[in-house]
């Protein structure tokens, strides 16, 4: 039995709320029934079977048209998202990534997704909630090596990463939900998923390490107007050093200064 993400907020996007019955249970079908590239084999008699319930077709591809494409005159229908909510950005460097680009492939797809990702990270740089001012994108632009762009190997703790990234929005919405108003679930958890893997990956920090600077950074009266989103940490900023490397400096340092307190009390209560 295969096992996928679902977005548990889908319910509250208005674009949803707005379907019929009928129309809310073939999403969720189409969503648990296409491939892993999402395409669908467009089966509407068995659909409407399972569905328990008809389908008016027409209707449907025109509420659905800014989250699917029709393909081979109707035959196969694209979701457009499940990609990047899935699996984050293709990578032919990351060995579990290449059943899902032979599937493209197949379909004739992956020119038209490789295109789409590369104008659609210039448009994540635009919509960047993060208030990080500091650096200029387009100087490191291109500079990324494969591996820092995705894993070769399956995201280990995979599910404790996303726990941490669910409860650092869930706080940062929660205390701010004004800079949330046009906040991507999908992407924004997909993109923060991928970066958390990276500073564990590549640059060594453990875990535990991270939870504790996500939680000094939420906390402190500078660092909590700055961090709104976890897929920009390791972007550089005016200092040179990353921005996750820059909280876990003051975080350190106020560790120390509070350790070094710790001990003068607990040698005022000798004395």
């Amino acid at each position: 039995m295969s096992k996928r993400f679902i977005d548990t907020d889908m319910w509250k996007k208005r674009w949803f709320r707005s379907l019929k019955p009928e129309q809310k249970a073939l999403w969720i079908y189409l969503f648990t029934n296409c491939d892993n590239s999402g395409v669908w084999e467009a089966d509407k008699e068995l659909a409407q079977f399972f569905i328990g319930g008809d389908i008016n077709w027409d209707e449907a591809e025109k509420i659905f048209s800014n989250h699917i494409q029709i393909l081979n005159n109707g035959s196969k229908w694209w979701l457009l998202d499940f990609i990047n909510f899935q699996y984050g950005n293709l990578s032919e460097a990351c060995k579990p990534h290449l059943h899902v680009i032979n599937l493209l492939k197949k379909h004739r797809l992956f020119k038209g997704y490789s295109k789409g990702i590369n104008n659609l990270e210039d448009k994540d740089k635009d919509k960047d909630t993060d208030k990080d001012q500091d650096m200029d994108l387009e100087k490191d632009k291109g500079k990324e090596t494969v591996k820092d762009v995705a894993p070769t190997t399956p995201i280990q703790n995979h599910a404790e990463i996303l726990y941490v990234v669910d409860q650092f929005y869930q706080h940062r919405i929660a205390t701010n939900p004004i800079a949330f108003k046009t906040f991507d679930k999908e992407k924004s958890y997909s993109q923060s998923i991928l970066e958390l893997d990276k500073l564990i990956r590549i640059d060594k920090y453990t875990l535990d390490e991270i939870k504790s600077v996500l939680n000094f950074a939420v906390n402190d009266s500078f660092w909590q107007d700055q961090v709104y989103s976890l897929a920009r940490l390791r972007r550089k900023s005016g200092n040179g050093e990353t921005k996750f490397k820059n909280i876990y400096l003051k975080f350190k340092a106020s560790t120390k200064q509070q350790d070094a307190m710790d001990a003068w009390a607990a040698e005022m209560e000798e004395k």
